[in-house]
């Protein structure tokens, strides 16, 4: 009997454990769902007071940022993706760059670039470039551009036909490419090549480091502006300039040289000398070269292999050119020169008129972009 007693004593004991242990459970499951009410009610009065858009923009980024390929499922070295959405580019800046979906795959990868050449602001591909899309958007059309997995620029297509401006410090391709040499794209990826000398910023280092890492980022050539002298008369002006080449990239590298071309054929791909008067007021008026005094040994889409000399790694070039008679009487004053030096026909959205065949030589290659100086000068 008193062995019953004990057994149903520790018995009643155990049960009492286990509905305490109930009671317990559920008071907690009652706290957190009071916790819960109150949070969301706090949710509503605060959005309703106005002060809940921090909050509401989190949720919403990491709602945008869960659409997104991960950084692992994006690919190494340089990258070019399209965005899921079919957005124009001023709504994709907008939004900002962490707020983006991409596709999947990109449409030009890293395996795709042979080499970038930032003098030259001209992408070197494997393959024949593409355009991914049929019909660019007259606001333009947004890609991304990462670096090592990391979304680090926005870029756009542009077409020479939209009615907007085409957007500044931005990485644009312009279309339509008006060029054979399709394994070549111009554009500008770093910041530094529109910002001049304000050097690189965060995003440049992430484009560069992987371009480095991979070998295929080249420097080019340097070209500074040294000398512009202009003798005027009452009807013409006679303008001298001197500029000065480097090779700075670690190939040996094919330039135009004045002194292997007719000066006309000179003339006309690089446009000469711009005077700007009044370079501290209302730049104006503006004096340039007729360039229709110039005439070509050969037509305008052709090129003389004849025409380039080769500079070696590390190696400089100064030439003087002289102009005469093209340009109009030009007053005395305070002048902004510009100079373009470039290889053929290389501008926005055109990659020149010199084919892969000619670029391409066994003792170096045909450095291919455009420069853009500017000095400025006295003329009394």
């Amino acid at each position: 009997m008193a062995l019953q007693v004990r057994t149903w004593h520790v018995f009643s004991i155990l049960a009492s454990c286990v509905i305490v242990g109930m009671l317990f459970l559920y008071s907690q499951e009652n706290y957190k769902e009071s916790v819960i009410r109150r949070q969301m009610s706090m949710k509503r009065l605060i959005k309703k007071s106005g002060q809940g858009d921090d909050t509401d923009k989190k949720e919403n980024q990491a709602k945008t940022i869960a659409k997104r390929p991960s950084a692992d499922s994006l690919s190494m070295g340089v990258n070019f993706y399209l965005l899921a959405d079919s957005i124009d580019y001023t709504t994709a800046k907008k939004r900002g760059l962490d707020q983006l979906s991409l596709q999947s795959e990109p449409w030009i990868s890293s395996e795709d670039i042979v080499m970038y050449d930032v003098s030259g602001s001209c992408l070197y591909l494997k393959r024949d470039f593409e355009r991914p899309v049929k019909q660019i958007d007259i606001r333009g059309t947004p890609f991304v551009i990462t670096a090592d997995g990391q979304p680090c620029r926005l870029g756009a297509f542009w077409t020479f036909g939209s009615s907007f401006s085409t957007p500044e410090n931005a990485s644009v391709i312009h279309t339509p490419v008006g060029s054979d040499c399709k394994d070549l794209l111009s554009i500008e990826l770093l910041s530094s090549q529109w910002n001049g000398n304000a050097g690189e910023d965060e995003t440049d280092r992430l484009i560069t480091d992987a371009l480095k890492r991979e070998g295929k980022l080249h420097s080019g050539i340097t070209c500074s502006l040294d000398d512009v002298e202009v003798i005027s008369n009452k009807e013409h002006s006679r303008v001298r300039y001197t500029y000065t080449l480097k090779n700075v990239d670690s190939d040996d590298l094919y330039v135009l040289d004045p002194e292997k071309m007719h000066l006309d054929d000179f003339h006309s791909l690089q446009n000469g000398i711009v005077v700007i008067y009044g370079a501290d007021d209302h730049h104006y008026p503006v004096y340039q070269p007729d360039d229709k005094k110039y005439v070509r040994s050969v037509p305008w889409n052709q090129i003389s292999p004849d025409w380039f000399v080769l500079l070696r790694s590390g190696q400089s070039m100064t030439r003087t050119v002289e102009l005469a008679n093209v340009y109009p009487s030009i007053k005395a004053g305070r002048y902004e020169c510009l100079f373009g030096f470039g290889s053929p026909e290389f501008s926005h959205g055109a990659t020149g008129a010199v084919t892969k065949e000619q670029r391409l030589r066994k003792d170096g290659r045909i450095w291919i972009g455009q420069l853009h100086l500017k000095s400025f000068i006295n003329i009394e």
